[in-house]
């Protein structure tokens, strides 16, 4: 997908989303759309907004179970910028070292265990 394509996908995936009824629809969707952008893997955040003292996060994902049990011990949730409010909207988002620049360690252990680009 080139960058000017994202928002009529975007559009569509949300379209396409709406009409799902079940999880497991969400999950295959997402699959074939990880593989058609040439991606191996996925993951699905959800952030529960109650309680609002705690909030709770799940993920659905297809990451190494060591990669997401290595995550979720460091707690990478909390300083990882593609989980930022400010980037949900700015498109196509490459990680590169300019996005990872307040968060090394999650860059460096994502890049040694998992991915090289996302």
């Amino acid at each position: 997908m080139r960058d000017n394509d994202f928002f009529s996908w975007r559009r569509d995936m949300l379209h396409q989303f709406q009409s799902m009824a079940t999880g497991e629809e969400v999950y295959n969707l997402l699959q074939r759309e990880t593989e058609a952008l040439e991606y191996d893997y996925y993951t699905l955040c959800v952030r529960h907004p109650v309680p609002f003292t705690r909030p709770r996060v799940t993920f659905q994902s297809t990451y190494p179970r060591a990669w997401m049990s290595h995550y979720q011990a460091e707690n990478y949730f909390a300083i990882d910028p593609v989980l930022r409010p400010e980037n949900f909207m700015r498109g196509h988002l490459p990680w590169n070292d300019s996005l990872f620049r307040d968060a090394p360690a999650l860059w460096d252990g994502a890049r040694a265990m998992v991915c090289k680009r996302g």
